[in-house]
């Protein structure tokens, strides 16, 4: 073998170290990202179908309430989470982390803006289906 060679080796080897070494750390944060992002589709698509169905939506600061088969329904921030009270009870945490929410009734829909408290800021509109005037 020549020097050249065993070089070679090395340097390949080194790559190989250091690759496999970043894969495994993205690997380790992976889970917990893809379980807030499940964590925020989950929410999303809850609130949507529930916000459809409502016979009245209002925004109170940082609370929404929806009418539902009679009943209200209350999103509301309880210390870092979001939670989803029925008659104003229950305790079902729909997000957590969150910082600020807002809630925003739109002609045509409802515009939700999220800050977590990583920094990340999503915002997302769900259409009404023609029951609320905003």
């Amino acid at each position: 073998m020549n020097i050249v060679s065993v070089s070679y080796g090395l340097l390949f080897a080194s790559f190989v170290f250091i690759i496999t070494g970043w894969l495994i750390a993205s690997l380790e944060l992976q889970p917990e990202a893809a379980m807030e992002r499940q964590e925020l589709y989950l929410f999303v698509r809850d609130l949507q179908r529930e916000y459809q169905m409502s016979a009245k939506a209002e925004v109170q600061g940082d609370e929404l309430h929806l009418t539902v088969n009679g009943e209200r329904v209350t999103y509301e921030k309880y210390n870092d989470i979001y939670r989803r009270q029925v008659n104003g009870r229950g305790h079902d945490v729909v997000l957590q982390d969150v910082k600020n929410m807002s809630f925003q009734l739109l002609k045509g829909g409802l515009l939700v803006a999220i800050q977590f408290k990583s920094g990340q800021t999503v915002l997302e509109t769900i259409p009404s289906m023609g029951q609320h005037d905003g």
